[in-house]
């Protein structure tokens, strides 16, 4: 019977790289490469780089990071983030999302997704 494996790499306890096979067991993996993750990190230890490959070396996604303040502030091309005075996010420019919060326990209380240019929204 064949199951899956992952095989972590660490570097710092951090991971660096992740590889998806299959086999009958995690001495016998015969397909070795069906997924491959590569993470690199800035020297405040956030991820700077994210790539994900298929088992034909094909790039599935290839993310870029950047910080401000330790904070995201960008995602491979993408619009901003915004935040509150707490560090909640607030509005998520991937994927065009607005965030509320609950004044009193700090946690979502809304969501608002921005639907065309004239950012109509859906709540």
């Amino acid at each position: 019977m064949s199951r899956w494996w992952i095989v972590l790499r660490l570097s710092l306890n951090r991971l660096t790289k992740a590889d998806y096979g299959s086999g009958t067991s995690s001495d016998t993996i015969t397909d070795y490469d069906k997924y491959e993750v590569d993470i690199s990190y800035d020297a405040n230890g956030n991820i700077s780089a994210l790539t994900r490959e298929n088992s034909s070396g094909g790039i599935l996604d290839a993310f870029t990071y950047v910080y401000s303040g330790n904070r995201l502030s960008s995602l491979s091309g993408s619009s901003s983030y915004g935040y509150d005075g707490n560090g909640n996010t607030t509005y998520d420019g991937k994927r065009g999302i607005g965030v509320g919060y609950f004044e009193e326990i700090d946690l979502p209380g809304h969501y608002a997704r921005v639907i065309s240019s004239q950012k109509k929204r859906i709540i």
